[in-house]
C-alpha cells in the first residue's frame, strides 16, 4: 500500500493480489474511472499481447507504445514486453508498422526498462531503436526544413487534415492515400522524434556508449531548435499544427502536439505556463485538432477534428500537471468521472470507455455518421470493437504517481 500526495489529494493504490489494483480517493467517481481503465486495459490482452482494442489487433505500434508507457509497464510488465517485441521486425532489430510515428516505440521501450531494470531488454531495444532511427533519418527527414515528414501522431485518418492535404476527389479515409500527406511536417511527430533522440542518449549512457549518447543529444538539441523556429510563436505562446508540402503553415491547435511539446521540454516552464493559459479546452476536454476545418463544424466534427479523444486529454492533463498548471486537470477528470458514473451499473459485465466524444457540444452519444463519432459507454456483455486500451492507459497515467511522485524506483 502506497500513500501519495498529488495535487492536494491523498491517493491510495493497493494490490489485492498480484494482478489487481485499486485506487481510493475522496471521489468515488474518480475511483470508478480508474477501475474502468484497468479493466479495459486487461480486457484487451489476448495471447499475451495488448491489443489496440476489440477487433483491432496488437500490430499497432503507436497503440502499444502509448499503452506500455502510460500503464502496462507498471501494471502488466510481461504483457508489455511481449507487445513491444510483437511490433518489431527483422528478428527484433527494427520497429514496424506505420512509419511516421513508429519512433514512439523508443519512449515506451525505455520506460519498460525503467520499470523492470532488465538490461538484456535494454540492449535489444537500443539496437532496434537505433536501427530504426537511422532508416527514418534517411527515408523521412526533410533536410531543407530540418524536420521529419509524415502525418501527425495517431492521425491516420484524413479527417485530421485540411486542404490541400485533404483532396475531396480522392474519396479514401486513409491519410496516405492522399499524395500531399507524405510531405507534411507535423508538430507531434517531430516532438516524438526529439524525445526519441533523448531516450536513445539515455539508453546509450546506460550501456556505456558515451560517444553515441553525445551524438544523439546533439541531434536532439538541433531538432528542438528547429521545432521552436518552425512551429512555436513566442509572441502568442502558440504552436502551429503542420507545414504542408507547399510550405504553408497550418495554424490549428494540435492537442497531442502541444502536450508533447510541454512534456518533452520543447518549451521551458514559463513558456509552458503561457501555452497552457492560451489553449482552447472544450467543455468536455481538449480537442484533438481545433478549430474546425472547412468541411466540419462543432455540430458535425470530423473523426480527428473538433473531437475529444480521451488519451489526448490525458496527455494534456499530464503536461499541465508537470508544469504546475494543475487547474487544467479539472475539466478532463470531471468529464471522465461524470461519464463513468452515468454508465456504470452493478449489473454490467463490461463498461467500456471508447475513444472519441463530441468536444463542442459536451454530450455523449452514438456515432452520427462516418465523419462524426461520439463517445459511448457499452453496457452489453462482451467486448465491443472500440474498447480502446490506450484511452484507459492514459487515464491511469494522469492520476498515478509515475510522473509526479517517486512511487517506483527510478535510477539516477
Amino acid at each position: 500500500m502506497k500513500k501519495i500526495l498529488l495535487s492536494s489529494l491523498l491517493l491510495l493504490l493497493s494490490a489485492a493480489g498480484a494482478r489487481a489494483q485499486r485506487l481510493e480517493t475522496h471521489d468515488r467517481h474518480l475511483d470508478r474511472v480508474f477501475t474502468l481503465a484497468v479493466q479495459t486495459l486487461r480486457g484487451n490482452v489476448e495471447a499475451g499481447i495488448i491489443k489496440a482494442g476489440g477487433a483491432y489487433g496488437g500490430e499497432w505500434t503507436r497503440d502499444v507504445a502509448i499503452n506500455v508507457w502510460n500503464a502496462a509497464n507498471l501494471l502488466l510488465p510481461e504483457e508489455a514486453e511481449c507487445s513491444l517485441w510483437h511490433v518489431t521486425t527483422d528478428n527484433r532489430t527494427m520497429i514496424g508498422h506505420q512509419y511516421w510515428d513508429q519512433i514512439l516505440w523508443v519512449t515506451g521501450a525505455y520506460d519498460h526498462y525503467l520499470a523492470t531494470q532488465d538490461t538484456l531488454f535494454l540492449r535489444q531495444a537500443c539496437t532496434a531503436s537505433a536501427n530504426t532511427m537511422r532508416r527514418l533519418e534517411t527515408e523521412a527527414f526533410d533536410a531543407g526544413y530540418g524536420l521529419f515528414t509524415g502525418p501527425s501522431v495517431f492521425n491516420d485518418g484524413i479527417a485530421g487534415y485540411e486542404e490541400p492535404v485533404f483532396d475531396p476527389g480522392v474519396g479514401s479515409s486513409y491519410v496516405l492515400d492522399y499524395p500531399e500527406a507524405r510531405h507534411v511536417k507535423c508538430l507531434s511527430t517531430n516532438c516524438i522524434y526529439y524525445n526519441a533522440y533523448l531516450v536513445l542518449a539515455q539508453m546509450s549512457d546506460k550501456l556505456g556508449h558515451g560517444d553515441e549518447a553525445a551524438i544523439y543529444r546533439q541531434k536532439a538539441d538541433t531538432l528542438r531548435k528547429v521545432i521552436r523556429a518552425r512551429f512555436y510563436d513566442p509572441a502568442t505562446a502558440t504552436f502551429a499544427y503542420l507545414i504542408d508540402g507547399h510550405g504553408t503553415v497550418h495554424h490549428f491547435q494540435e492537442g497531442l502536439g502541444i502536450s508533447f511539446a510541454i512534456l518533452f521540454g520543447i518549451v521551458d516552464r514559463d513558456e509552458a505556463a503561457r501555452v497552457v493559459d492560451g489553449v482552447y479546452v472544450a467543455p468536455y476536454g481538449l480537442p484533438s485538432i481545433y478549430p474546425a476545418f472547412k468541411r466540419f463544424s462543432k455540430e458535425r466534427p470530423g473523426r480527428h477534428n473538433v473531437l475529444v479523444w480521451p488519451f489526448v486529454s490525458a496527455f494534456w492533463a499530464d503536461a499541465a500537471c508537470m508544469r504546475d498548471a494543475r487547474s487544467a486537470l479539472s475539466p478532463n477528470w470531471k468529464t471522465s468521472a461524470v461519464l463513468s458514473r452515468r454508465a456504470t451499473t452493478a449489473s454490467m459485465r463490461f463498461t467500456i470507455l471508447t475513444r472519441v466524444r463530441f468536444a463542442a457540444a459536451g454530450r455523449s452519444g452514438a456515432d452520427r455518421g462516418p465523419m462524426a463519432s461520439g463517445i459511448r459507454f457499452t453496457t452489453r456483455p462482451g467486448r465491443p470493437r472500440d474498447s480502446f486500451a490506450w484511452c484507459c492507459a492514459a487515464c491511469w497515467d494522469c492520476r498515478s504517481p509515475k510522473r509526479g511522485c517517486a512511487w517506483r524506483p527510478m535510477p539516477a
